[in-house]
């Protein structure tokens, strides 16, 4: 069996073209929450996908949004910031 890997994906709407990546594909968590929380500080919706590949080889993929989201607005509460607002 081979060792867990985790990649993460951020997604959103662009205007002009539609739904698309934010961001590169990456198996480091922060540079993820860099790419969502850009996409957030510009007005727009995100959704965060943790991809996991489980030692017997199987894939699953889990929306991790709210986790992001949270982590967004208590790192913007620690540092007196304004938690961007959706447009």
């Amino acid at each position: 069996m081979t060792a867990p890997e985790t990649f993460y994906l951020v997604t959103t709407t662009f205007p002009e073209m539609g739904w698309a990546n934010a961001g590169d594909v990456t198996a480091i968590r922060d540079r993820a929450y860099d790419d969502y929380a850009e996409v957030r500080s510009e007005g727009r919706t995100a959704q965060v996908w943790m991809i996991e590949t489980r030692a017997d080889g199987r894939r699953a993929i889990s929306e991790i949004t709210e986790e992001m989201e949270n982590e967004l607005q208590r790192i913007c509460a620690q540092r007196d910031l304004d938690i961007p607002e959706v447009a």
